[in-house]
């Protein structure tokens, strides 16, 4: 029975050996809060915020704001890319030269962005008749407002908020890779990576300044046996890498199968939230480890030695010189630390940036749709007949006179002629007009015929009404003579009180029945 207990008893210890390195795990835990660490490097990078162009907006409101300006001024500037003036030739001797091109051009570019063929802004450019009248200046200069508030955001973005957004997972990744790796990208090869040298011995390299280079440094710490001394797989079997000498060569083969333990979870986003909870998790394994009258702030695991030197069972990282351990501490640089913290700092900003660039694309987008509304309610408005007899009441000179609109019917079969060949008098033909429609237009003396012709009629049109008038007159209060008085079947008067213009308005007498609409002023 005695000797069956001491083959059970053998063949436990054997069983146990057998499981030895993973039993001998102690710093697993702490390796854990270092991969946490490790992994930041390699996080999806995919959702951070990016930088937006406004560039098409920014141009389509331009072309919109183009299309409403002042026909005459707008003229100046190309339509299509085959008429592209590069040059800028209209600035001529233009004082400062480089300001009026740039300004120029892109006026040029506007102009050629509105013509596009079939495009949204081109359908609905209002006639340039319509662009000069009272509604087409104001819309104009609310579209030029809007325009202008639009560019002034968009500065103030760039100035501002933009910076914050160009490459920002660039600039992320590298300030991660190098905490991890002390190295800007992260190599594709997993051999090659933490290609740093030890300091001379393991307790200098596993302390700071040197353990604080990149956290891969710190994961050999940790993680690492040279095979004498330190024979034990003190981060599992096949996690703990192996390493003959801290005094000389690289660290990547001692911190590959730490790399590869870390890596073997997918990763995930990279947020402040998730930098933050990875140094806490790492601050939190850290330990008070105290021989005799020396203490240390360590990492791992310590067996009687206040310091992370080469000894059984002994493997550690020093951080005391970054803690606040005694007022006599002479602390040293983390970088890799200072380098998760930087990287916080881009990531919390373009948040914040990506927020406004929302609100910019919003606010542009609304203006757009705004500026574009009002451009298209002016072309589909119809155009105010602004008839000879408005523009004289306009200009003081009372109704429409018989000489506005025969000029206007003259002047409108003038125009109908395309040809120089076909534009005869009482037509003339004027090549410099710009206005197509307008080259054959009625000669100045036709004009003065048409208005002389007028004036006489309008003459025999007032000799004629007077005669009628006083004799209306003659018949005063009497009715009966008053409406008998005809040419034939014409009424030649009619008994009725004043209108606007003639006397004693309030008295019905015998009045000329076509006063009001027979007389012509001039």
């Amino acid at each position: 029975m005695q000797t069956l207990w001491k083959l059970l008893l053998v063949a436990g210890t054997c069983l146990y050996r057998a499981d030895g390195a993973e039993s001998d795990g102690k710093n697993i835990p702490d390796m854990n809060a270092v991969c946490d660490l490790i992994r930041l490097a390699h996080a999806d990078v995919s959702k951070l915020p990016q930088l937006v162009s406004t560039a098409e907006l920014t141009d389509e409101l331009r072309a919109i704001n183009i299309s409403a300006a002042d026909p005459e001024w707008a003229q100046q500037f190309p339509t299509s890319k085959e008429t592209e003036d590069k040059e800028a030739k209209p600035c001529g001797n233009a004082t400062p030269a480089d300001k009026c091109k740039t300004a120029w051009l892109q006026w040029q570019a506007d102009s050629i962005k509105a013509s596009e063929e079939g495009y949204e802004i081109a359908k609905n450019k209002p006639t340039a008749e319509k662009l000069l009248t009272g509604a087409g200046v104001a819309t104009a200069i609310a579209i030029s407002g809007i325009t202008e508030e639009a560019i002034a955001e968009i500065r103030i973005f760039d100035e501002q908020s933009k910076p914050q957004l160009d490459q920002l997972a660039t600039k992320v990744k590298a300030e991660l890779a190098q905490a991890a790796y002390g190295a800007d990208t992260i190599n594709s090869n997993d051999s090659k990576r933490c290609e740093l040298a030890p300091t001379g011995s393991k307790e200098e390299t596993c302390k700071l300044p040197a353990v604080g280079a990149a956290l891969c440094v710190t994961a050999a710490c940790i993680c690492t046996k040279d095979g004498r001394t330190n024979n034990e797989d003190i981060c599992g079997g096949t996690t703990t890498g192996k390493q003959a000498s801290l005094a000389s060569g690289k660290l990547s083969g001692a911190y590959q199968p730490f790399g590869q333990a870390c890596l073997a979870k997918a990763p995930e986003p990279i947020t402040v939230e998730a930098i933050a909870s990875a140094l806490a998790h790492f601050k939190a394994r850290l330990h008070f480890v105290a021989s005799g009258s020396t203490s240390i702030i360590t990492l791992g695991t310590t067996t009687g030695h206040a310091d992370c030197q080469l000894a059984t069972s002994h493997a550690c990282a020093d951080f005391t010189l970054d803690s606040h351990h005694k007022a006599t501490t002479a602390h040293a640089d983390n970088k890799w630390r200072r380098r998760l913290e930087t990287a916080m700092d881009p990531l919390t900003k373009g948040k914040e940036a990506a927020m406004r660039q929302d609100n910019l694309v919003t606010n542009l987008k609304a203006k757009k749709a705004r500026a574009l509304l009002m451009l298209k309610q002016l072309k589909d408005a119809r155009l105010p007949v602004l008839t000879a007899e408005g523009q004289n009441k306009a200009d003081n000179r009372g109704p429409e006179t018989a000489a506005d609109k025969n000029q206007q019917e003259s002047e409108k079969k003038c125009n109908a002629k395309e040809k120089q060949t076909d534009c005869k008098p009482p037509c003339t033909w004027n090549g410099e007009e710009k206005d197509e429609k307008k080259k054959c237009t009625l000669s100045e003396d036709a004009k003065k015929e048409v208005q002389q012709a007028a004036e006489k009629a309008n003459q025999e049109a007032g000799r004629k009404d007077d005669k009628t008038e006083e004799k209306c007159a003659k018949h005063g209060t009497n009715k009966e003579t008053c409406l008998a008085d005809k040419t034939g079947d014409k009424q030649n008067c009619a008994f009725r009180k004043g209108k606007e213009g003639e006397d004693d308005k309030e008295t019905e007498k015998c009045r000329n029945g076509t006063l009001s609409s027979i007389r012509i002023w001039l």
